[in-house]
């Protein structure tokens, strides 16, 4: 084949692999955990339980979340409803994942939203307390107040 033809050929071919390689996978509940044999997510998966009609979660914005947060196997490692008080954050916090900086964005006040945090959008390799290293996380949150 000539180089000017194989050239060509990769051209076209490009754009159809970068369309392919770019679809987001398909959207999973973050309370369900998949089966052992699903391989590690490789991007935030977010579900929209319940659209809120308030104020919007933006970058740099204050909000306050309840939340339930589960690991593969369903055990509950953190959950901020017993403690009678949500988190309050500012979106964009580098204190906070990077897989909550990412899904809240958008939501708005009232809403539930699952959201599924593969490893590197949590906490990577470093085992946190009642977390392994290396997990993927499930979350259910619900955004209780946006500060405007």
């Amino acid at each position: 084949m000539n180089l000017k033809l194989l050239s060509i050929a990769a051209a076209l071919a490009l754009p159809l692999l970068a369309s392919v390689a770019c679809d987001p996978p398909p959207a999973r509940s973050a309370i369900e955990a998949p089966s052992a044999s699903v391989a590690p997510l490789a991007s935030l998966q977010i579900d929209d339980v319940k659209v809120g009609d308030g104020p919007e979660a933006k970058e740099g914005r204050a909000v306050s979340v309840n939340y339930v947060g589960k690991l593969h196997d369903g055990t509950v490692f953190d959950d901020s409803h017993p403690r009678g008080q949500p988190l309050t954050f500012i979106v964009g916090d580098k204190n906070i994942i990077a897989g909550w900086n990412q899904g809240i964005v958008g939501m708005r006040k009232g809403g539930v939203r699952k959201l599924v945090v593969p490893p590197q959008l949590g906490y990577g390799d470093s085992a946190q307390p009642k977390i392994p290293a290396g997990s993927t996380l499930y979350f259910e949150l619900e955004l209780v107040h946006v500060v405007e």
